[in-house]
């Protein structure tokens, strides 16, 4: 569903804010909190901060954070680290993927230390739907079953 759309040459705080704003007074409700989905865009980020304040969760796009670090590696090493960075994002759990994240980032860091930057801005974002699903599974195993009349 599209809930807004602004025309801008920038993506910077002010305008971004302003838009935010809009959805609130045409009345997107956040009080059970907001998923928000960004490509990194640090004016987007601050005004989603700036608008929602705590109501808002931020999830960095990972296809979008894999293309930018390995934007910055020789052409020949990009498609094994698309693959790798691919799998780690896949693991089945928040541990397991910080773990793989955590071994892609050290190969990294002997082949280029502009990609490894890339890799660490933002980089505990891109696990807030890993790490929130862990927190759904935690907190269904502790409700008890509903008390059915069969």
């Amino acid at each position: 569903m599209l809930l807004g759309f602004v025309q801008t040459a920038t993506e910077n705080r002010k305008v971004c804010a302003a838009f935010l704003r809009t959805l609130l007074e045409r009345g997107l409700r956040v009080e059970l909190g907001l998923l928000v989905v960004t490509d990194g865009a640090q004016g987007l980020h601050a005004a989603v901060r700036e608008v929602f304040d705590r109501a808002a969760v931020l999830q960095r796009c990972q296809w979008h954070k894999r293309e930018n670090v390995v934007a910055y590696l020789p052409e020949r090493h990009r498609a094994t680290f698309r693959r790798k960075l691919q799998a780690a994002y896949e693991q089945p759990t928040y541990e397991a993927a910080k773990r793989a994240l955590g071994k892609v980032r050290a190969e990294l860091a002997f082949l280029n230390a502009s990609a490894v930057a890339s890799f660490d801005e933002g980089f505990d974002e891109t696990l807030t739907l890993t790490a929130a699903s862990v927190a759904i599974a935690i907190c269904s195993r502790r409700r008890k079953p509903a008390n059915r009349n069969i």
